[in-house]
This record gives structure tokens, C-alpha cells and sequence, in this order.
């Protein structure tokens, strides 16, 4: 009997984004399901803001609008393995007694081992957000650092906010900056750039930004110089921190910040390539 000839356009197996194991990827909530019985999702649709430049010779911005809940969003970029095993681990055992008080607006004191576990957390989280609308923004090796190393490196910044106004929302404005400075050395990797991610769940505000620039540190103030209505937790200034903190971001500060984050990338981007002015005619 003659067989049926093998294709050869099929798609290679996914590896897992945090191990590089290929195969037995599961698709994945971005969110846990212990965050949902915290904070009831009710919106039948969400939205992100995205601004991305890209070896400042292309520019586009604008805001997704997404059918179905958020909590409903899945990536198939984990494996069985991780999603059952440290992920899991992390998600109820670890962050969850944190989180919780957190997301509610309660009165917490984070000391060291609780900040060292956030920061985990709101990374791993960072990374699952940043699959569901390619291009990737972050490098192999941080992914599996979060997992073996248990931090993040230091190219990266977290900081957090507390909205008041942002109480039994399950996500709150996600804002996305992305800022191609140079070509990959990996194929596999995202170009050398700075990107950042702002969004929230419930009262609890993160705002990571990573920079992967050769030779350049681009350090962000996301408050400029006036009131810090967000606190650094990576890298770590205080070993202690007390929750909510003295001051509170509002909705239209999120807003705010989210175009200032889109004028920084746009300022870096005319810094790193200047535009060379028309030549006359001759």
C-alpha cells in the first residue's frame, strides 16, 4: 500500500519560553485562578496600549481592543513541566498570601523574603503579558533566570502603585513601550532595545521596563521629579516597605504616565538616531 508522502512545512515544536523544553506545552491563563475569586472579572472585553519604534525608521501606536474577558487570555508558551511545578508553587503557596492584602488595598508590611517573592512574581507575570502580542520584548536568558536564579538581572526596573480606583477591577490599564535600538545577536532573541510594561489587577499597580541597549543604561524616574507615587522594589532601595504606601495613583495618572512612557521612547529614539536633516536640492 503507498503511503502518503511527509510534509515537510510543519511547524517545529514550541519550546517552552522558561526552560526551552520542546514539546508538552499547555496552553496557559496569564492569571491564576485564585486571582479571580479576589477580583471578580466583569468586563466582557479589555484593552492595551501599544508605541513602538523601531531602528527609528518606523513608528506605530495605538489601542487593541480584545473580546472576552481578560482573565479568559491564554499563551501556549509553558510547558506542563513549569506551569505544574515552580510556577505553580509560586502562584498559591508563595505569592498568593502577599498578593492578596495587595490587590485589596490592606495594610501590609513587606519585608525582604515578601519583596524578594513579589518581584518574582510580577516578573513571571511581566513575561507571560508580553507573549500575548508579538513581538517578544524579552531575552531567553531572563526568562529562564526568573525560573533557576529566582530574580530578575539588573537591566530591569519594577515599581508599584497603589490605585484606589482601580478596587474590584480584575485588570486595569496596560500600557506597552517598545524601543528597537539594534539588530539581535540571536536569532531567537528580541533586538537590542528598551521596552517597558505598565498594567495592574486590582489596586496594585507594576511597572517594569527592561533595557537591553549595549553600552547604555537607561535608568527611568517614571515620576519625573516631582511626587514618587511609585516605589522601586527592583533593584532593591529598601528592605522594607509598608503597604498601601503614603501616596496613590489615580486613573488619569495612569493615563498620564502611560504617554510619558510613549515621549521617553520617542525622545531615546531621536537621541540614539538623530534624523538627518533633507539635502537641498543641487
Amino acid at each position: 500500500m503507498a503511503t502518503s508522502p511527509r510534509r515537510t512545512n510543519l511547524k517545529p515544536p514550541g519550546k517552552c519560553i522558561f526552560c526551552d523544553r520542546t514539546g508538552s506545552l499547555s496552553k496557559e491563563h496569564i492569571w491564576a485562578e485564585w486571582l479571580e475569586q479576589i477580583v471578580p472579572q466583569t468586563a466582557d472585553s479589555h484593552r492595551i496600549q501599544s508605541y513602538k519604534v523601531r531602528f527609528a525608521d518606523s513608528e506605530d501606536t495605538g489601542v487593541t481592543h480584545r473580546q472576552g474577558p481578560l482573565h479568559h487570555r491564554k499563551i501556549r508558551n509553558v510547558c506542563e513541566t513549569c506551569n505544574n511545578g515552580w510556577m505553580s508553587r509560586l502562584e498559591e503557596k508563595d505569592a498568593a498570601p502577599i498578593l492578596t492584602p495587595m490587590i485589596l488595598g490592606q495594610d501590609v508590611l513587606l519585608r525582604e523574603q515578601e519583596l524578594k517573592i513579589l518581584v518574582r512574581w510580577l516578573v513571571k507575570t511581566s513575561i507571560m503579558i508580553s507573549c500575548l502580542y508579538p513581538p517578544m520584548m524579552i531575552k531567553k536568558i531572563d526568562c529562564h533566570r526568573i525560573r533557576r536564579l529566582r530574580r530578575p538581572p539588573l537591566t530591569w526596573q519594577i515599581f508599584i502603585g497603589f490605585n484606589p480606583e482601580c478596587a474590584g477591577q480584575f485588570a486595569s490599564h496596560w500600557t506597552r513601550t517598545h524601543l528597537s535600538l539594534s539588530p539581535p545577536r540571536v536569532s531567537t532573541d528580541p533586538p537590542g532595545n528598551l521596552a517597558s510594561l505598565f498594567w495592574g489587577v486590582g489596586q496594585l499597580i507594576c511597572l517594569a521596563v527592561i533595557s537591553y541597549v549595549d553600552g547604555n543604561q537607561f535608568r527611568l524616574n517614571p515620576m519625573g521629579d516631582g511626587e514618587h507615587r511609585m516605589v522601586q522594589i527592583w533593584p532593591v532601595k529598601e528592605i522594607e516597605i509598608r503597604w498601601p504606601p503614603a501616596h496613590t495613583l489615580s486613573t488619569a495618572d495612569m493615563v498620564s504616565y502611560g504617554y510619558a512612557l510613549q515621549r521617553l521612547i520617542h525622545r531615546i529614539a531621536q537621541e540614539v538616531f538623530p534624523r538627518k536633516p533633507p539635502s537641498s536640492p543641487g
